[in-house]
């Protein structure tokens, strides 16, 4: 491959390591398959938007979401309980709906959705019925605060500049205020919303980052492949050439993980004993600083052919990993250094020279 493809390749892959990183903080309302759905969050809204509410906290939430749209004058309080999926003439359902004795506000609560609700039918509601006396406040709450096209009734809220309103009341509070479980919750809910805005966020970041690289990383998938293949086909004929026998091999692509590892065995353990499929496993381990490890896998018998093992270990370098399907004593080698050829050559030699005598040890 040419100099000026690996250059571009590892563009592709400076940019990959460029991309964000997301570690967010498990709240109440993000545990389960649900909890981040527009329908549990809008409840939670119109549950703290009620300053008469169980909470106890006023007015709080109610205030800053005025506030966040530059209403401040109108009054923080409400002639009935925040209503929730109001059906409309047309059998339209509004998100929420606040009620004032002179205002009404209609609120649609769009967390990932596109902005296609009937407009239309929500601005009748409030204009021509039971409302039509109050001032109609209409409102998209939404992670980027755009506005419906061709509604010039609507305004646009952005979560981030509600959030921040809100977070500056809610710390007022905490001073002024004894602690309380629903000031916690609103809270661990406020950092639930800005989870949701940080995952939308990332999906984007990411999204873009793969759609514009997308055949610079089938390249890199497709020289991946290759590399372990040849590298398969090296290491075996190296083995072969030593060992001066046939050596089984067997690349596995789900190694721990969704590791690449490789297997490689004698062709006389079998044809001794056809229950005995010893091997070593070549693999990648982003836990050893070369990035790869070596584990070995010995067949057994007998209970007490385990310390026999043990005993002849005791000289090297390993970690004891126990047994596996009954009938493998595992055991990891960290020492592999590199990625240079000869090294791993080398190291796949010395480990299967010492499962050949530890084999030998025990069939004796």
């Amino acid at each position: 491959m040419e100099t000026s493809v690996y250059q571009h390749l590892q563009r592709c892959i400076n940019d990959f390591k460029q991309l964000p990183k997301v570690t967010t903080e498990t709240t109440i309302f993000s545990i389960g398959s649900r909890g981040y759905y527009e329908n549990p969050t809008t409840d939670i809204l119109a549950f703290f938007c009620d300053p008469s509410g169980e909470h106890k906290l006023g007015a709080l939430v109610l205030s800053a979401l005025l506030e966040s749209l530059s209403l401040p004058e109108l009054k923080t309080q409400l002639s009935n309980a925040p209503a929730r999926e109001v059906v409309t003439q047309t059998n339209s359902r509004i998100d929420l709906l606040l009620e004032s004795d002179d205002w009404v506000m209609v609120i649609e609560n769009k967390i990932y959705h596109e902005q296609n609700n009937p407009f239309d039918s929500y601005e009748a509601y409030v204009q021509q019925g039971i409302f039509r006396d109050k001032t109609p406040i209409f409102v998209v709450l939404s992670p980027t605060g755009d506005l419906p096209d061709g509604y010039p009734q609507w305004q646009g809220l952005s979560y981030p500049t509600f959030i921040e309103k809100l977070k500056a009341k809610l710390a007022e509070h905490f001073i002024s205020q004894p602690l309380s479980k629903w000031t916690v919750l609103l809270r661990d809910f406020l950092l639930h919303l800005e989870n949701i805005l940080m995952d939308s966020k990332h999906l984007q970041a990411n999204t873009d980052f793969i759609l514009n690289n997308y055949q610079e990383l089938k390249d890199i998938a497709q020289l991946k492949s290759q590399v372990f293949i040849q590298l398969e086909a090296d290491i075996k004929q190296h083995l072969a050439a030593t060992f001066e026998q046939p050596i089984h091999s067997k690349p596995i692509k789900t190694w721990n993980k969704d590791n690449d590892a490789i297997r490689f065995a004698l062709s006389q353990w079998l044809e001794c004993d056809a229950n005995n499929e010893s091997d070593i496993v070549l693999f990648m381990d982003s836990q050893n600083a070369s990035g790869m490890a070596i584990n070995l896998y010995l067949y057994f018998t007998a209970d007490e052919q385990k310390d026999i093992v043990l005993k002849a270990l005791e000289q090297h370098p390993y970690r004891y990993l126990g047994v596996e399907a009954d009938s493998y004593m595992c055991f990891t080698f960290n020492t592999i250094s590199s990625a240079d050829l000869d090294h791993l050559k080398s190291e796949v030699e010395d480990k299967l020279k010492l499962l050949q005598e530890l084999d030998t040890l025990l069939r004796q």
